[in-house]
């Protein structure tokens, strides 16, 4: 499942309608509605303004993230392992994601906790008890420090989603997050 794109479009609604639509109104009333098309001008330029806002004025560029727990490229058993790391700053949001080496989505997985000083943890699911044995398995951290109405607005949106569905929500790649490297991990089974 994708994220739901009516989430999207409401979002966009919200952050550009809105504001476009209090500008429109103030001008009509102040021009006494003699004068429609500055009250649409107005109005346009200011959705404008709040999406370049949006696309340009917040930045994760200093935000950084990385998987201390598990190493890379070690065997498990079990379909359920911790994934430890850090963050800085600390107060960003972490988001995990899982892939099977050979498969086609990245699955989101439940946020992990964060405790002070840039510590985080968390638990991924490789496959489940019944399936997904003898596979290769990558696991992702990434960070956002953006409200969470710029990133929907940026398409980077993870958190709202993956806190809906308890089987997870995959994603056909990760988005343009910064991200740690990858961890690599065999489930033997």
């Amino acid at each position: 499942m994708e994220i739901p794109i009516a989430q999207v479009a409401t979002a966009h609604v919200v952050l550009l309608g809105l504001p476009g639509a209090l500008a429109f109104a103030t001008v009509s009333i102040i021009t006494r509605r003699t004068r429609i098309l500055p009250a649409v001008l107005v109005g346009v330029i200011t959705m404008t303004l709040v999406y370049a806002v949006c696309l340009l004025a917040f930045d994760s560029t200093s935000a950084n993230v990385s998987i201390k727990v598990p190493a890379d490229n070690i065997s498990v058993k079990e379909y359920l392992i911790d994934v430890q790391g850090e963050v800085y700053p600390a107060d960003a949001n972490v988001y995990l994601l899982v892939h099977p080496k050979d498969g086609k989505y990245w699955w989101i997985q439940p946020e992990p906790i964060r405790f002070p000083g840039g510590v985080w943890k968390g638990a991924v699911s490789l496959g489940n008890s019944k399936q997904g044995e003898q596979t290769y398995y990558q696991i992702l951290a990434m960070v956002s420090t953006n409200p969470w109405l710029v990133d929907v607005v940026r398409n980077t949106w993870l958190s709202r989603v993956a806190k809906k569905s308890a089987d997870g929500i995959q994603i056909y790649r990760p988005p343009a997050l910064k991200s740690s490297s990858i961890v690599t991990v065999w489930r033997s089974g």
